[in-house]
């Protein structure tokens, strides 16, 4: 008996099946760490950690999470305002104090308003391109000040349903786009000072011929005729726009579609013109210890130019600094820029300071109805001795100052502070009055409230309703 075990597990040892996994687990073991270090997977790592580390801020993760499913509730003396929301499917905001009551909700597919400004009844519309609708409506005839109308925009296209998968569509057309393109991968090193030193760098560059520009444009028109890219690029459309214009109108912005689409004469000329010479496209990322510095793109062909670059610090959890670039040129002329910024100019044991800025220029009606520039920042400070809280917020022209202190934080889950001061472009707006204003990650659906009258009515009705709303809007500041 011992000498057949014996025998039994000889033949085994010797078995080609044995052998051959033997083979694989030995050219598995040899092929991984190049695998694993080869250039794709380093830069896809390096895309990953920097994406990671530029979406972690916490209190703005907190900010985000409230305003999209939980509430906000300002409680004064003599007046309060309250927020509450389960976007995309509803929210509300409503209102009580010496300038009366309303109430404004987004349920379902519809819009609503009720104030005793307007009278006893309320008023709906539907939700979707509200934000756009809003620019030609009773609203825009009544005067309403800049600040309140871009403001109620911004909520409008924030909320809008679209907007929840906006980005991930965006976000594979992209990379349907790359691929069809087919680009070649080159890597190089660099040299770049951090922290006062000369450090080593790893550049990647993806570049794209002719040939690869045409298929990826073929592409991104194949792309377009989704319903999913329109919904996308019509919900990226009104958040550019309501954020950074003062005006819209339902033609620009389908002008903006319909080019994204690639299926309009705009496009047609601009793939004309990127194809007839000098037809270039390169990707480059820099990157340190795994962590992405700076992205460049850059497409251009005959006399138009785009390019985009991106930058962030070598230590984004002490900085938090980056900035973002984005133009387009044809000959010498500029058709649109937009750049983005954000950086902590102080961080001591006193005081932290953050600020974020922006400026765009535009005169081919990329965000804009038609030509505009403008440049702003919202600048946060916080003084660590006493809890004392700021926000600055300048819009072209126009400044807006929160002033309070801290009362309570329950990290990630509420956040308390007391509203002392409101400053509209140095007026302070509330008096003798203060706020107890408190952000939670507990929402509620706003309960639903019917309406007998039009929101956004034509002819009369329209003019008639214009006429309510100019009294109430001399009483705001402008």
């Amino acid at each position: 008996m011992e000498q057949k075990r014996s025998g039994k597990r000889t033949v085994n040892r010797k078995s080609p099946i044995f052998f051959l996994l033997a083979c694989v687990m030995l050219v598995g073991t040899l092929v991984t760490p190049f695998i694993y270090y080869s250039p794709e997977n380093c830069l896809a790592r390096a895309v990953a950690k920097t994406r990671e580390e530029f979406f972690a801020d916490e209190t703005l993760i907190f900010l985000s999470e409230v305003l999209r499913d939980g509430s906000v509730e300002a409680v004064g003396e003599n007046s309060s305002l309250s927020y509450t929301a389960t976007l995309p499917e509803s929210a509300a905001v409503a209102e009580q104090g010496a300038f009366g009551s309303r109430r404004i909700a987004l349920q379902g597919d519809t819009l609503y308003l009720r104030s005793d400004a307007l009278g006893k009844g309320a008023y709906s519309a539907p939700r979707g391109n509200a934000s756009v609708k809003l620019c030609d409506s009773a609203f825009s005839d009544a005067g309403m000040p800049d600040p309140q109308m871009r403001l109620f925009r911004t909520a409008l296209a924030l909320s809008e349903a679209d907007r929840a998968d906006a980005g991930e569509v965006l976000e594979q057309i992209v990379q349907r786009v790359l691929e069809a393109g087919a680009p070649e991968l080159r890597t190089t090193s660099g040299k770049m000072k951090i922290d006062g030193k000369e450090r080593r760098t790893a550049v990647y560059t993806y570049e794209m011929e002719k040939k690869g520009i045409k298929d990826a444009l073929n592409e991104w028109k194949k792309a377009g005729k989704t319903k999913e890219a329109k919904a996308a690029y019509s919900a990226l459309r009104q958040v550019l726009s309501a954020t950074l214009s003062k005006d819209e109108t339902e033609q620009a912005a389908k002008r903006f579609t319909s080019f994204l689409c690639g299926s309009s004469k705009e496009f047609a000329a601009f793939e004309k013109e990127i194809l007839s010479e000098n037809t270039r496209l390169a990707l480059t990322f820099t990157v340190y210890r795994e962590r992405i510095l700076s992205m460049h793109f850059v497409l251009g062909g005959g006399e138009l130019v785009f390019e985009a670059k991106m930058t962030f610090d070598a230590d984004p959890a002490e900085n938090a600094s980056w900035s973002a670039f984005v133009q387009a040129k044809s000959g010498g002329k500029k058709l649109f820029s937009l750049s983005l910024d954000s950086a902590i100019t102080e961080d001591s044991d006193s005081a932290l300071i953050r600020k974020w800025g922006y400026s765009y220029s535009d005169s081919v009606g990329a965000v804009c109805a038609a030509s505009g520039k403008e440049s702003g920042s919202l600048t946060f400070s916080w003084g660590k001795g006493k809890g004392d809280l700021g926000l600055r917020l300048v819009l072209g022209e126009r400044e807006l100052v929160f002033r309070g202190e801290l009362s309570e934080y329950e990290e990630g889950e509420k956040l308390t502070l007391i509203l002392k001061r409101l400053e509209y472009d140095r007026k302070n707006i509330l008096e003798d009055e203060s706020y107890t204003v408190t952000f939670s990650k507990k929402g509620e659906t706003p309960a639903h409230r019917p309406a007998e009258g039009e929101l956004f009515p034509s002819g009369e009705k329209r003019r008639e309703l214009a006429e309510h709303l100019a009294a109430k809007f001399q009483r705001l500041p402008s």
